[in-house]
Order: structure tokens, then sequence, then C-alpha cells
């Protein structure tokens, strides 16, 4: 009876060994895959016009993540170059997040019918203006720059460095994009 059980053990533990390395070679072969190419996260029609704008994004270092937008005629397929991770050329803009910063619901949207906008971590983070075919506001890595900032500071309480940042993108991105949406800059 003793050996019954302890061949049952025996295949209950491999059987776990199994599964555990299985979900680890898929987390590593999903790390590496993200950090190779880019993965598509959404895509947008302009109206009354013959082009979309597709929002891909991918992953440098451990859990930083970039987002990138291209245009392309309606329907078209992303070229292999443009699907290639890091590579930035070609993108009508693109950003980063260190940190993990506002990573959560990326987006693009056409507002009135003339500006794109990224947001993500429901903020405004990039501004397109589609008649002009020009980035009005645009930042790749406000991480950066809110760290070169006067805001950043010593940030001694542990989430004073997160509120810091949010505040900074919300004054240097977000009000800015609002302010030109608006028409008030």
């Amino acid at each position: 009876m003793i050996k019954t059980w302890l061949g049952y053990l025996g295949i209950i533990i491999f059987l776990g060994v199994l599964v555990v390395g299985g979900l680890a070679g898929i987390a590593t072969y999903n790390a590496w895959y993200q950090s190779t190419y880019k993965s598509p996260v959404q895509t947008l029609e302009a109206p009354g016009e013959n082009v979309q704008f597709v929002l891909l994004t991918d992953v440098s270092g451990r859990e930083d993540r970039a987002w990138y937008v291209y245009q392309t005629p309606i329907g078209a397929e992303i070229d292999s170059r443009v699907e290639t991770g890091h590579d930035t050329k070609g993108a009508l803009f693109w950003n980063h997040s260190e940190s993990g910063a506002h990573q959560g619901n990326p987006k693009i949207e056409i507002l009135q019918g003339r500006f794109l906008v990224f947001s993500r971590g429901g903020l405004y983070h990039s501004l397109y203006d589609l008649r002009q075919q020009a980035v009005l506001v645009n930042d790749p890595n406000p991480w950066s720059s809110f760290q070169k900032s006067v805001q950043a500071g010593n940030q001694a309480q542990p989430g004073a460095a997160q509120a810091a940042m949010d505040a900074w993108v919300r004054d240097n991105l977000h009000r800015k994009i609002e302010a030109i949406i608006k028409g008030t800059i």
C-alpha cells in the first residue's frame, strides 16, 4: 500500500514539475517575443480618409513598455521591418514607459475629426494634427523628462515619486493636449 501511495505521489510531483516548467517556458517565450517584435494593440481608421492608424507595443528591459503609432493605407499589412521591436523608423510618434508608469489602457482616438490622441494610464501622452500632418505634443520618455525636472526632487516617502510623475505628465502633456484640442492654445 505504501508503494502505491509513493508511486502516486511521484506521479503528482512529476506532473507538477512539468506544469511549472511549461508555464516558465511560455513566460520566457512571451518575454522574448515582446522584446523582439511589436504586438498590435489597436487599429483606427480615419473618417473620410483612406488611412488607418496602427498602435503597436513592445517591451524593453524588464517591464518597460513602448508604444508606436504608424499610418498606413486602410487594410494594409504591417511590414516586417515595422514589426521589429524597438525600431522607430516610419512611426508618426512613439513613447516609452519606464518603471511601469501609465501603462494601463493604451489607446488612440480621433477627436474633433482633426486630432489623433494617444493616451495611456488615463492621461494624454501624444497629439498628432491630421490636417497639418505634424506631431504637436509627444515626449518619447516622459519618465526621463520628469527625472530631469525640478518636480522630481528627492521623494522621501514611498509613492511620492509616482504622484510627482503623475503631476508632471498631467501638467506637461495631458493639459497641454487638452488645451490644443479645445483651441485655447
